[in-house]
């Protein structure tokens, strides 16, 4: 029900911005009068309304053609159903009660109320105003007005929070990936030891023993386990392993890839 209520309103705002000189700055200062109105008189009648409109100096008067006569106001009344007087120290909204009820009073006081509140030109209405005055009406009816100010703002605090959920969530999804791959990273490259690094270097003697394998390319410590098992194992001298050409076992001294 609430989303009728809206749509309903949203039409009445498209209608108003296709008359000509109405823009969105209308439509967002009748809104900010209508909730002005509804925070000092929560519920429309016709009595809250004229107590309203008395606190402010204006009274309500049944069409009279007494009075109509003396305030020279029979041609300006002529066709109507309300209108609004504003003469010096005269405030008069004039509402024909020979017709109608109720509900069809509370509308038409609406409307002048519309034109009061928003200050247009009472003695020469333009169509803008008139239809400004009949959006007043037709949301001040509206059981679930929303302002366009309101609405923008919730839509927009919607967007923002949607926004921030989507930044958090991929936040997490690159943060968990990163501590994965990091993860991964430690466990294929398995940690060294000083101990270790200081054994992978190749000696300066050249008279250090080293190990190679009768058809292999590299040449060993005692104990590496390329070379562990095997029997074609040659001992030499590094200096005659790398005469032959041979080149360090990466596990035993850092450099080059084993055989």
């Amino acid at each position: 029900m609430k989303h009728s209520f809206q749509s309903a309103q949203d039409q009445a705002r498209a209608k108003l911005l296709s008359v000509d000189g109405v823009t969105m700055d209308h439509i967002i200062a009748i809104d900010h009068e209508i909730a002005k109105l509804r925070a000092q008189v929560p519920e429309f009648s016709v009595s809250s309304l004229t107590a309203f409109l008395q606190s402010i100096g204006w009274s309500i008067q049944p069409f009279d053609h007494v009075i109509l006569s003396c305030l020279k106001l029979e041609s300006f009344a002529y066709g109507k159903q309300s209108f609004a007087v504003d003469a010096e120290e005269v405030k008069l909204i004039f509402i024909c009660t020979d017709k109608g009820s109720e509900s069809n009073q509370l509308r038409l006081l609406l409307h002048e109320m519309g034109h009061i509140l928003l200050h247009h030109d009472l003695k020469q209405m333009s169509a803008s105003e008139e239809a400004q005055a009949n959006y007043f009406e037709f949301c001040c009816l509206l059981k679930h007005h929303s302002p366009v100010e309101t609405s923008v703002a919730k839509r927009t605090a919607s967007l923002l929070a949607v926004l921030a959920l989507c930044i958090l969530f991929a936040s997490l999804f690159f943060y968990s990936w990163f501590a994965l791959e990091k993860n991964n990273s430690f466990s294929l490259t398995p940690a060294t030891s000083p101990r270790e690094e200081m054994a992978k270097e190749i000696p300066s003697d050249p008279n250090t023993i080293v190990y190679i394998a009768s058809a292999g390319q590299k040449f060993h410590k005692a104990g590496c386990m390329y070379i562990k098992d095997k029997s074609n194992v040659i001992e030499l001298t590094l200096e005659e392993a790398q005469a032959l050409k041979k080149e360090p076992c990466s596990k035993c001294f850092g450099d080059g890839s084993s055989t």
